[in-house]
């Protein structure tokens, strides 16, 4: 098989994995784009700094799959563009002033992207071949776009978890959704063609060193806009009256604030721009006489003067999920009986019928 044709099946198997329930990607929250460690990880064996190993605490992913910014700025809500010129330095991806300051001089140097760094070095691995794994010090940057004005038209693709696992009052449940654009715009990417342990929380992805590393693809970029915002309500019943609000941020809101309770997007294992918020239902204190068991309605929108507008649903999301230009929305039930940590336990039995 050539490595295309590899490549496309990558690709393919990583947009079903994006979505995969509470073990899509590692961490359980923002990437740590800004971190307190410096890069390189002592070799135990051979006293020396290996600049390819894995540190999980120390690095964030690389944006390996193309994005479109809406309204021109980055994750962290700073200004993408000066006049034409790009400014790689406020985009909140990797590589950062923080971790990979050479990276970084080199790619504002070249001003160019999709942007693999000169200093990348590849780590022995069970794999076939050597590896360029994230979350390591190797860094690239896959292609991107600003768009200060006008709308995108974007697919919401919204988790799987949500219509495959039943919930209980001590779940953790992650609440993800993903935009991607829907004006036939494609731009470069890195496929992701090196995973280890998916949908799993040790799940590993990168890139094979066998001489095709730097080589691109053209792929349907995502969306991000800091205007998303994220709404969680308990209701009387299904399709009922609002009895409690118990979230409702915008990702604008959270810039600034260190710590859990804000909504914010990461750059997951795949290299994809996402929408991430964990809920922990075990953690919720409700006002008197509002049980926690029942229905609750997730709300992802955008606000005014976003950049975005919906045009429809991911594949099979209106099994659970309606949408406007606006809004989507989906209803959940959560139940009684305890479950596990992530999934809620299985069964069903408290489902109504």
């Amino acid at each position: 098989m050539s490595r295309y044709s590899s490549v496309q099946s990558a690709t393919s198997l990583l947009a079903t994995l994006v979505f995969a329930a509470c073990s899509i990607d590692a961490p359980t929250g923002p990437s740590r784009l800004q971190p307190d460690v410096l890069a390189g990880v002592a070799d135990a064996n051979a006293g020396v700094k290996r600049p390819g190993r894995i540190d999980r605490e120390t690095f964030g992913n690389n944006l390996s799959h193309p994005v479109i910014f809406a309204e021109a700025r980055g994750i962290t809500g700073l200004a993408l563009l000066n006049g034409s010129t790009r400014l790689y330095e406020n985009t909140g991806l990797r590589p950062t002033a923080a971790v990979d300051a050479p990276a970084l001089a080199e790619l504002t140097t070249a001003g160019s992207i999709p942007f693999w760094y000169s200093g990348n070095i590849a780590v022995e691995s069970t794999e076939p071949r050597d590896v360029y794994w994230q979350q390591s010090s190797n860094t690239w940057q896959a292609e991107w776009a600003g768009r200060p004005t006008g709308k995108t038209p974007a697919v919401v693709d919204w988790g799987d978890n949500l219509r495959s696992v039943q919930y209980a009052i001590n779940s953790v449940i992650r609440v993800e959704h993903v935009l991607v654009a829907d004006d036939g715009t494609m731009l470069q990417g890195f496929p992701m063609d090196a995973l280890v342990n998916p949908s799993s929380p040790t799940e590993k992805q990168g890139i094979y060193a066998d001489g095709g590393e730097t080589q691109t693809v053209a792929l349907t970029p995502t969306v991000f806009t800091d205007r998303a915002r994220l709404k969680i309500e308990k209701l009387a019943a299904k399709g009922g009256a609002v009895t409690h609000t118990y979230f409702n941020k915008a990702v604008y809101e959270g810039f600034g604030i260190d710590g859990p309770g804000k909504y914010a997007a990461e750059i997951n294992v795949g290299g994809r721009v996402i929408f991430g918020y964990v809920w922990m239902m075990k953690d919720v204190t409700m006002p008197t006489n509002v049980p926690k068991d029942g229905w609750w309605r997730i709300t992802f929108s955008v606000d005014n003067l976003s950049g975005v507008t919906f045009t429809t649903l991911g594949v099979d999301d209106a099994t659970i999920a309606t949408v406007t230009p606006t809004a989507t929305v989906a209803e959940i039930f959560v139940k009684t009986r305890r479950g596990g940590g992530g999934g809620g336990g299985g069964g069903g039995d408290d489902l109504p019928h």
